[in-house]
């Protein structure tokens, strides 16, 4: 702060003598003079104001904590950091700084992110580990162990390849590209298991196994690059998608069009070379049930001497399911499982700061009494700390909100 102290008058110069630093005293603020006439009478800012410590009155903003005043501060993780271990830092310096905080104040931590993130985190490898499973084991139980394992290689091998591209793009691993992982399991396995079964069917019909594995590669790698591609642009309008919305789904479309690619990439390559040796010749495996390879025999015969009843029939279920369509809820973001709920009180405009801390207390009271509550933190006049991406922020100097 810059206070003014004197003057400098002379022929040639009028020089105005400033003094910078901050004014710690009472006293000393009362004494900075104001105004001063060519008698030398001055007057000073004790002359004219009563001066005491204090909060600023009226407050423009104030904020509150389990009933009590308090001051919000909002810390938020640089990109790239690893929230768990992060905020265990931060848990750290707060025990340590503990006992220099003085009499009167206490450092509460009103709310961790970490926790919500770490749960997430654990849920979603759960349901991917569960993915992995149901893959496998229908794997096994249709296609044999030779085939069905050359078909599961597939998925620790893209797995790998694709946090690899996402290392080397900067798409980090949190809960929307893990997402797209889980998406992809059942799609990156398709490729592999209609080469595993093409070189099959040639090593069945008793051709050599490099003949096998050639002609098998020869003859599926423009359909199998059709269909992946065709895969992955039916993802772009999620990767182009603008604004937060795009930032929020598109890490999924990203991680999915990756694996898609890597899929297509190791059943082209590393597939039908495993297939070629490790599959027994003259000796198809997987499984057979007569009853149902009668019941799709019926239905194909019927589908080709009757097309248009099998196209009418093809066409209920995407029908109905367009008919459905405007019946949906238009819902971007879905409901949060979160033990955490946010409250926006707007009074009308004009309203004093103080009569809108009186509603906000009034509220605050009744939650306390509610046993299930445990924290509860106001932010009146301006928004509080995001916790949540999609919490309106940026009021600023409103009284009434």
């Amino acid at each position: 702060m810059l206070f003014r102290s004197g003057r400098v008058q002379g022929a040639q110069s009028d020089l105005t003598i400033n003094i910078s630093g901050e004014i710690e005293a009472l006293d000393r603020l009362g004494r900075v003079v104001l105004r001063e006439n060519a008698d030398g009478a001055s007057v000073v800012l004790s002359d004219i104001a009563t001066i005491t410590r204090g909060a600023r009155a009226p407050a423009e903003e104030l904020a509150m904590a389990n009933g009590r005043p308090a001051v919000l501060v909002g810390v938020l993780a640089q990109d790239g950091v690893q929230i768990d271990r992060w905020m265990g830092y931060v848990r750290d310096e707060l025990a340590e700084g503990a006992d220099s905080v003085p009499v009167g104040l206490s450092e509460v931590m009103m709310f961790d992110q970490s926790t919500y993130t770490a749960d997430r985190l654990a849920e979603v490898g759960t349901n991917m580990a569960i993915g992995v499973g149901l893959v496998g084991r229908v794997l096994f139980i249709t296609l044999g162990v030779r085939a069905a394992a050359i078909v599961a290689l597939v998925l620790p091998v893209v797995s790998l390849a694709t946090l690899a591209s996402m290392n080397f793009i900067g798409l980090p691993i949190h809960q929307m590209s893990v997402t797209g992982l889980i998406v992809a399991l059942g799609l990156l396995v398709d490729a592999a298991i209609v080469m595993v079964d093409e070189v099959r069917q040639r090593l069945a019909k008793g051709m050599p196994r490099e003949t096998a594995v050639g002609d098998a590669t020869k003859r599926l790698a423009a359909p199998l690059l059709a269909s992946t591609v065709t895969t992955a642009l039916s993802f772009t309008p999620m990767i182009l998608l603008p604004g937060p919305a795009g930032d929020f789904v598109g890490s999924i479309a990203i991680a999915v069009v990756l694996m898609l690619v890597w899929s297509l990439i190791v059943a082209l390559t590393v597939t039908p070379a495993l297939a070629g040796w490790f599959l027994r010749e003259n000796k198809p495996s997987g499984i057979s049930i007569p009853i149902f390879a009668r019941a799709f025999q019926a239905s194909i015969r019927w589908s080709v001497a009757n097309p248009i009843k099998s196209i009418a029939v093809a066409l209920i279920l995407p029908v109905t399911g367009f008919a459905a369509f405007p019946t949906l809820t238009a819902q971007f973001f879905p409901g949060v499982e979160r033990d955490q709920f946010y409250l926006e009180v707007e009074m009308p405009p004009g309203t004093a700061i103080t009569e809108t801390a009186d509603v906000a207390q009034g509220i605050d009271a009744l939650l306390q009494d509610k046993p299930s509550i445990d924290r509860v933190y106001w932010s009146i006049g301006k928004s509080g700390p995001a916790f949540y991406n999609n919490i309106t922020g940026g009021q600023i100097g409103r009284a009434h909100v």
